[in-house]
């Protein structure tokens, strides 16, 4: 998710919302846990587990255009603009993706490589 609220950062400079799965305070479980706790559970009844895999990438342009469209639509839908600034989007989250820390690149093909994934699972008893 960092790779499209990077490029959206960069295409918008800010000037329009993210979407809410890209909103930085849902990574890491701790707004979760508050959330879990305004709803009543006792905090020893919450664990929190962090799970992390590893996502064979074909097509890093192709892995970037599917995100995009998921992640890249703001609240109040797709304009001509996202339409227009299209492919500048793609090219900056392939750009994005290819630099960071979490995708090892092959060494023949900059194109393909593998991604670590994370996440957070919350189980709670009451």
């Amino acid at each position: 998710m960092a790779v499209f609220r990077q490029s959206h950062e960069r295409l918008y400079g800010g000037a329009k919302e993210l979407l809410e799965m890209l909103q930085t305070y849902w990574y890491g479980g701790e707004h979760v846990m508050k959330a879990m706790l305004e709803a009543g559970f006792d905090g020893s009844g919450i664990r929190v587990d962090r799970y992390s895999t590893k996502v064979r990438i074909e097509d890093a342009r192709r892995w970037c255009e599917i995100g995009w469209s998921i992640c890249g639509k703001l609240k109040e839908g797709w304009t001509q603009e996202d339409e227009d600034t299209w492919d500048d989007a793609i090219r900056l989250a392939k750009e994005s993706l290819i630099t960071e820390p979490w995708y090892q690149r092959d060494e023949d093909n900059e194109n393909r490589g593998w991604l670590n994934l994370t996440a957070s699972a919350i189980l709670a008893t009451k």
